[in-house]
């Protein structure tokens, strides 16, 4: 699941440029791994198999590593020893998503390797502020490039290849001024709202 996608940069000009697929795709993967890396989480949807879990203390409420939780396909508590383990089923209950706290029927027992459990997290489709700053720093990178090439021609079409801009659609300062102060704004967001979630 992208977090924008090539219909909605070509959208933001209008429609006033067609994108070549391989480059929509490459800064697409560009500005997710850039969001994931100052959000310090991903906003796609990911399924852990069989993940192992080290308890401090005997308990009966676990949080899971990676949040938001989606949903938990088995827990399995180890009811052997740390160096002969026996992990049987445990029916549980999740008690928060957002901090991915899950309540255990039978308690869990201190010690490495304690729990074994498989789980989705992330998101089920991408928030609509993640997808905002996806698609904003596409852009921004679009005008860029068109910039930097110095194709532009006030008299005809802009043809870079990876990047078409037909008809009379052009950048003005005040729009990418408009646009670097949303997306500062959408990343002050991000990092200041516990790793993405923004209520």
């Amino acid at each position: 699941m992208s977090y924008t996608t090539k219909t909605d940069i070509e959208l933001w000009f209008n429609n006033a440029i067609t994108l070549d697929q391989t480059y929509a795709d490459m800064i697409i993967a560009d500005s997710e791994s850039y969001i994931d890396a100052i959000a310090g989480r991903t906003f796609n949807q990911i399924t852990v198999t069989d993940e192992y879990m080290s308890l401090d203390n005997d308990t009966s409420l676990i949080y899971v590593p990676n949040i938001p939780l989606i949903s938990v396909q088995s827990i399995e508590i180890n009811t052997g020893s740390e160096f002969n383990p026996v992990y049987e089923s445990v029916n549980f209950v999740i008690v928060d998503k957002n901090k991915g706290l899950i309540k255990l029927e039978t308690p869990a027992f201190k010690g490495a390797n304690s729990i074994k459990i498989s789980y989705t997290y992330g998101y089920d489709t991408v928030p609509s502020h993640i997808k905002k700053l996806a698609t904003d720093l596409c852009v921004m990178n679009v005008i860029k490039t068109t910039l930097l090439n110095k194709s532009y021609n006030d008299e005809g079409d802009i043809d870079l290849g990876s990047i078409k801009v037909t008809g009379s659609f052009r950048y003005s300062l005040d729009m990418l001024r408009s646009l670097r102060n949303e997306i500062t704004e959408l990343e002050d967001k991000l990092i200041g709202s516990n790793g993405g979630i923004i209520e």
